[in-house]
């Protein structure tokens, strides 16, 4: 970006976790147009890559790396662009090499852009538009390719439970009450269960433009989902798993278990676990509270029925 022209800084609270400010020259009389990407990617602990995730190698085409549709190939593309150097070679048939970082994601409270916001908010003056995080949210039920344009974010939400419960030597089998009993049927709660369906007028939008490009019976089961009761079931028998995941995401608050952590004993039943729930709060005006209220809910033990003696 310097060899273009642009004028670049690098700003942030944190040294090992610097943005990269890049301004080029205005071109045009257009609003100045904000280009912003991550350059940080989820780990690959635990994963079977079919190759090496961070090797960045082309194989039929398509890079196979981790971050590259969320987001580094964003990322390159948008330096590219943004390169008066590099358009001109795109026109004269040449093209210039991009070099993503990788950097593991970190929490919210020491976001990198949140410091931009608030220590350097000049950096955003006179600009009318964005183009920033895709997250590769692709749509393939319908004809043809459809790519949601995102307006929103969720807001992450993350919460520590405890389960607690009897412990005592593994060795004795039959008691009632341990925390890993506790801790089983919690998960399958979570893993079975649903929040409360809330139609947003962003999503309200989506689903009638989908149902409009379907055919039936899609088409009705995706009108459906505008169900004020939320009662309405996504059609997961109609659709592939990726877009039903997906429409299941932006109908409600989501939370999914992703840390347990628990004493490393073998032979003792231990009285307590935490559970670490990554939380996501539908755009809006839904408060911690109110996600808090359904997800008490959903983690109500349920009363079994009595047998008898």
């Amino acid at each position: 970006m310097e060899a273009a022209g642009a004028d670049v800084r690098l700003l942030g609270s944190d040294p090992d976790r610097p943005n990269l400010v890049a301004a080029s020259a205005a071109q045009g009389h257009a609003p100045p147009l904000l280009l912003h990407a991550h350059a940080d990617v989820v780990p690959t602990d635990g994963q079977h890559w079919t190759h090496p995730p961070f090797e960045g190698s082309i194989i039929d085409g398509h890079v196979w790396g981790r971050g590259a549709i969320d987001m580094l190939g964003s990322l390159a593309m948008s330096g590219h662009r943004a390169d008066p150097a590099a358009r001109r070679g795109r026109r004269a048939g040449r093209r210039r090499p991009a070099r993503p970082l990788a950097r593991r994601e970190r929490p919210a409270a020491r976001s990198a852009p949140a410091h931009l916001v608030r220590q350097h908010p000049e950096l955003f003056d006179g600009i009318a538009y964005g183009v920033g995080e895709d997250g590769g949210a692709v749509l393939s039920c319908l004809p043809g390719r459809v790519h949601p344009i995102v307006v929103a974010e969720k807001r992450a939400c993350w919460t520590r439970l405890t389960v607690r419960g009897r412990g005592g030597h593994a060795s004795r089998q039959g008691w009632s009450g341990t925390s890993m009993g506790k801790l089983g049927r919690l998960l399958t709660r979570l893993e079975d269960g649903r929040l409360p369906a809330h139609v947003t007028p962003a999503l309200d939008r989506m689903l009638d433009a989908l149902a409009a490009a379907a055919d039936e019976p899609l088409a009705g089961r995706l009108r459906d989902l505008r169900d004020p009761e939320g009662k309405a079931e996504i059609p997961y028998d109609l659709l592939p798993e990726a877009d039903a995941v997906y429409l299941d995401s932006v109908l409600r608050h989501t939370v999914n278990a992703t840390i347990v952590r628990t004493p490393e004993k073998i032979n003792m039943l231990p009285s307590e676990f935490s559970v670490d729930l990554d939380g996501r709060i539908l755009p809006g005006d839904w408060t911690v509270d109110d996600f808090r209220t359904e997800l008490r809910e959903l983690d109500r033990p349920r009363r079994r029925p009595r047998t008898p003696a």
